[in-house]
C-alpha cells in the first residue's frame, strides 16, 4: 500500500532543488511480518518514505525521468536499519524501466542515466532527516551514449540532531536540467499490510529553491493507492493527515478520517 502527497505545480522557472524533513517512526519489534523474535528482518517486505522529484527539461516536460529518495528499510537494500534509497524510473517515452545502482539502461539508448551510489546505512529510526534534492555537475566522461547535455541529480541526507551530512549519489541524467513536479509518500508492504511496527512517516519543511529563492508548496491533495495485494480501503487503521500546511503524516494504527485525516481523496491544506 502506497500514500500519496502531490504538491502544488511548480510554476516558476528552473527549480533546481526540493527539500523536505522526514522522519520513520516505529513500535519496536513484535510484528511477526518483519520480525522473528526481538530481531528485525532484512527482508520480505519493505518500508519506504520518499520525495518523488520529476526531471525534465522545463516545469512542464511530459519526458520526465521520475526519481524518489527516501528513508527505507527492508527492501532492495536488505537492511534491517533504516538506510537511504536514491532510485526511480526512465521516461514513459523510453520504456519508462526502473533505474537502480549502475545505471539500468533506458529503452532509449541516448537516455541512459549513470549513478554514483553511496550506500547510506544505519540511520536512526525516530530522528528527523533533512533529504534534499538537487542538481549539480556531471562531467562527459562519467555518461556513455548520450545525446544532448547531462544535468546530476543528488540526493543529501543530513542528521538534523547531529548536523552531519551524508552523500546518497548523484544520477548523471540527459536533458533533465528542472524539477518539473514534485510529490511524497510513504510505501509498505508486508505479507498483513493491516498490521505493522510501522507507526509513522512524516514529512516536514517541504520547500523547493529556484534562481528567485526558497519556496513554499501552497497546497497538496492526498490520495491513498492499493496494489495487487491490500489496498489502503482494506484496512481500518491508515491515517494521511496534515496538522499544518507544509507538515503531512501518515500513521498506520490510527483511525482513518480522524484528526483531520483523509477518508478519501482530497485537500491536505
Amino acid at each position: 500500500m502506497t500514500d500519496n502527497a502531490d504538491l502544488a505545480d511548480i510554476t516558476v522557472a528552473n527549480v533546481t532543488e526540493v527539500s523536505a524533513t522526514v522522519t520513520v517512526s516505529t513500535w519496536g519489534c513484535t510484528d511477526s511480518d518483519t520480525c522473528s523474535g526481538s530481531q528485525r528482518a532484512s527482508s520480505g517486505y519493505v518500508w519506504f518514505a520518499a520525495v518523488q522529484v520529476d526531471l525534465g527539461s522545463s516545469a512542464n516536460d511530459p519526458h520526465t525521468y521520475g526519481m524518489h529518495g527516501g528513508l527505507a528499510v527492508g527492501g532492495s537494500g536488505a537492511q534491517a536499519q533504516l538506510y537511504a534509497d536514491w532510485s526511480g524510473y526512465c521516461p514513459s517515452s523510453s520504456g519508462g524501466l526502473a533505474l537502480r545502482s549502475g545505471g539500468t539502461a533506458c529503452a532509449t539508448p541516448s537516455m541512459n542515466p549513470t549513478h554514483k551510489p553511496h550506500t547510506v546505512v544505519d540511520l536512526v529510526e525516530g530522528r528527523p532527516y533533512r533529504l534534499t534534492f538537487r542538481r549539480t555537475a556531471c562531467t562527459v566522461s562519467e555518461v556513455f551514449d548520450i545525446a544532448g547535455p547531462v544535468f546530476g541529480w543528488q540526493m543529501t541526507v543530513t542528521d538534523t540532531t547531529t548536523s552531519e551530512v551524508s552523500d546518497a549519489g548523484t544520477w548523471c541524467l540527459p536533458n533533465a536540467s528542472a524539477v518539473a513536479h514534485a510529490s511524497v509518500f510513504s510505501e509498505l508492504y508486508e505479507p498483513v499490510a493491516c498490521t505493522t511496527d510501522l507507526r509513522s512517516v512524516t514529512f516536514d519543511h517541504i520547500e523547493y529553491r529556484s534562481p528567485a529563492g526558497v519556496h513554499t508548496f501552497s497546497s497538496a491533495s492526498g490520495h491513498y493507492n492499493g496494489n495487487e495485494t491490500s489496498l489502503d480501503a482494506d484496512c481500518a487503521n491508515v491515517n494521511l493527515r496534515s496538522p499544518a500546511a507544509g507538515t503531512i503524516i501518515d500513521e498506520r494504527m490510527a483511525a482513518k478520517g480522524s484528526g483531520g485525516g483523509l477518508v478519501d481523496e482530497g485537500p491536505l491544506w
